[in-house]
């Protein structure tokens, strides 16, 4: 029911992590109320999601390195999602931006959904830096390309400083999807998509 809802947002890219990490719960493990889903549960159907609705959409799995897999818009977003779900080691979100550089990729949005283990060798200040560096050099490619984090288990690091192109979302429901719809298609207006959620 969730997925009927997904908003078209043009040209998208949908970096999705297959790291070791996304093998973990989205609740992390907590005594009696571990939830079984993982973080690339959650991750693939994001991206099968966006598959499905986009006017053109390139989905990026990666851990390490980018990972080779065929998904067809015509299939369900369930079987997409099974395929999606792989279980890599590493986790280096740069090599997804870098693969869209190298392949020219030109579009409006890109969409990269982690747990938040943004790099390999976290501390190191070259990692952050080719990172947003990748980021910069795809901005210039494209203009009014906008970029959005979802970092399904958030903490107290970030991949990626926020402008008016760059959106960090922490956390997941069906919410998340009219939150991108707003930043990329609507007014930015976040306090109105806000206030409009039933508690």
């Amino acid at each position: 029911t969730a997925t009927e809802n997904v908003p078209n947002l043009g040209r998208v890219a949908v970096c999705v992590d297959v790291s070791g990490s996304m093998s973990h719960s989205v609740t992390g493990t907590r005594l009696g109320s571990t939830s079984v889903t993982r973080c690339v549960d959650v991750a693939s159907l994001v991206g099968s999601s966006l598959l499905r609705t986009a006017t053109d959409a390139t989905v990026v799995p990666f851990d390490t390195a980018v990972r080779s897999l065929y998904l067809s818009k015509r299939d369900s977003v369930l079987t997409n999602a099974k395929k999606l779900a792989m279980n890599g080691g590493g986790t280096d979100c740069w090599v997804a931006l870098k693969h869209l550089i190298d392949t020219n990729w030109v579009g409006d949005v890109v969409v990269m959904v982690s747990d938040n283990q943004s790099w390999v060798s976290y501390d190191s200040p070259s990692q952050s830096v080719r990172f947003k560096q990748a980021w910069l050099t795809l901005k210039a490619r494209n203009p009014k390309c906008k970029f959005i984090l979802l970092d399904i288990t958030p903490n107290s690091n970030s991949q990626m400083y926020e402008d008016k192109s760059v959106l960090h979302i922490g956390g997941f429901s069906d919410q998340v999807f009219s939150v991108m719809n707003n930043f990329v298609n609507g007014d930015g207006n976040f306090l109105n998509v806000i206030e409009s959620v039933t508690l």
